[in-house]
C-alpha cells in the first residue's frame, strides 16, 4: 500500500518504511499494530467512558490529543499530539537538520495528503496544519448546540453522525483515530444522555472509509443506519434530563458592557416623561445626570439626582414612569456595583486558589 507526503505542491509516493512505526508491543507488521490498538486501545477507550480515566475538556484540540495520549500510552513512545503538533516538531527537527547538514531528516508521515481506506481506496486528509482549527472549530459548533442535548433519538442520530464523519475526515492523529474516536463519541453521547459502543458496530471503518472516499458526496446513510443501531437512550435520571427539549440550544450570555449599556438606555427612556414635567431652569440638574448617564457615568451622584427627580413626581399619573424610572436606577446601580467588586472578588479567588490565605467572610457571601 503506497502512502503519499506532500512534496513541492505535488502528492508524491512515500518511501515505505523497512519495519512499522516505533512501538512499545514488538509489532512487526500493521496487522500486529490494528490488533494492539484495538485490543490495548478498547481498553483504555473503555476507561475513559467508563470514567476510571476522567478526562475533561470539550471535544477541541486539546481534548482529543490528552484523550489518545491515554488510549495509547501501551503502545506508541509518543502520544497526545494532533498531527498538526507533529507537523510543527518536524519543520523544527528539518531546521535543525539543515542547520547541522543532516542528510538523513525525512519528512514526518502526519504531512500525508492521503491515507488507505479500509478497502484500499486512497482518501484524501485535510492539511496537517489545519487540524487543530478544525478541531477546535468542531468544539465550537457543538458548544453552540449545547453538545447534542435535548434532542429526540433520530434527530441526535443524524447530528451524532455529522459529526463523527467530521471527526474521521479530519484524521486528528498518525495513530490511533479508532479507538480515539470511540472513548470520544462516547462521551459526546453520553452528555447528551445517550449510550453508544462504536467497537461493537459492525465494519464501522469499511463504512466510514466508504462515505469519506467521496468526499462531500459519500452517502451516509448506512453508516447512520449502523450508529443508530448502537445508540440507546440513557435511563438514568441524569441521561433523562439531559435529553429534555429546554436543553437543546444554549442561549448565550450577552456580555456584561451590553448588558450595562441597555441598562443605562432604558433609564434614559423612562426619565423623559420627568423633564417634560419640569421647568426649564429646573429640569437642567436632569438633563445633566441623564448626558451623564449616556456617556457612561453612572455614578450614584448622577443616579441620585435622577432618583430624587422621579420621587418628587406626586401625581397618580405619573407614578407607573416614577416606579419605571426607580426600577432602572436600582438596576444601573446594582451593574455598577458588580463591575466594580468583580476585579476584587477574582483577584481573592486566583489567592486563594494559589493557597496564599484563607477565604474573608466577606469573600464566602460574595
Amino acid at each position: 500500500m503506497t502512502k503519499y507526503i506532500k512534496l513541492d505542491g505535488q502528492d508524491q509516493p512515500a518511501a515505505q518504511p523497512a519495519s512499522v512505526p516505533e512501538n512499545l508491543v514488538g509489532a512487526q507488521d500493521r496487522y500486529e499494530l490494528e490488533q494492539a490498538e484495538t485490543i490495548l486501545g478498547g481498553i483504555r477507550a473503555w476507561q475513559v467512558t467508563s470514567h476510571q480515566k476522567h478526562i475533561a475538556g470539550d471535544f477541541d484540540a486539546g481534548h482529543l490529543a490528552r484523550i489518545q495520549a491515554h488510549v495509547l500510552q501501551d503502545i506508541y513512545p509518543i502520544v497526545g499530539e494532533t498531527r498538526a503538533d507533529t507537523l510543527l516538531i518536524d519543520a523544527q527537527l528539518k531546521l535543525a537538520a539543515e542547520k547541522n547538514n543532516d542528510a538523513s531528516w525525512q519528512p514526518s508521515p502526519a504531512s500525508a495528503t492521503h491515507r488507505t481506506g479500509a478497502d484500499g481506496q486512497p482518501i484524501t486528509l485535510p492539511p496537517a496544519d489545519t487540524v487543530n482549527l478544525r478541531l477546535d472549530k468542531l468544539s465550537e459548533s457543538l458548544a453552540q448546540a449545547n453538545f447534542l442535548r435535548g434532542l429526540e433519538k433520530p434527530e441526535f442520530v443524524d447530528r451524532f453522525t455529522n459529526v463523527y464523519l467530521e471527526y474521521a475526515r479530519t484524521h486528528p492523529f498518525e495513530h490511533g483515530n479508532g479507538p480515539v474516536l470511540v472513548a470520544t463519541m462516547g462521551l459526546l453521547a453520553e452528555r447528551a444522555g445517550y449510550h453508544v459502543e462504536l467497537d461493537r458496530v459492525p465494519n464501522l471503518a469499511r463504512e466510514t472509509d466508504a462515505v469519506l472516499a467521496n468526499g462531500e458526496a459519500g452517502d451516509p446513510r448506512r453508516l447512520r443506519f449502523a450508529l443508530g443501531a448502537a445508540i440507546t437512550e440513557d435511563q438514568s435520571e441524569l441521561g433523562e434530563v439531559s435529553r429534555r427539549i429546554t436543553l437543546q440550544v444554549v442561549k448565550p450570555k450577552p456580555p456584561p458592557e451590553l448588558v450595562a449599556q441597555n441598562a443605562r438606555l432604558e433609564l434614559i427612556q423612562a426619565s423623559l416623561p420627568l423633564i417634560d414635567r419640569a421647568p426649564g431652569p429646573e429640569s437642567d440638574p436632569l438633563r445633566h445626570s441623564l448626558k451623564a448617564v449616556y456617556t457612561g457615568d453612572d455614578s450614584p451622584a448622577s443616579l441620585g439626582v435622577i432618583r430624587q427627580a422621579a420621587r418628587s413626581q406626586q401625581s397618580p399619573e405619573m407614578a407607573p414612569a416614577a416606579a419605571r424610572v426607580e426600577a432602572a436606577a436600582t438596576l444601573v446601580d446594582t451593574l455598577r456595583q458588580e463591575r466594580q467588586n468583580a476585579p476584587a472578588f477574582q483577584q481573592s479567588i486566583q489567592r486563594l486558589r494559589g493557597g496564599a490565605l484563607a477565604p474573608t467572610p466577606s469573600e464566602i457571601s460574595r
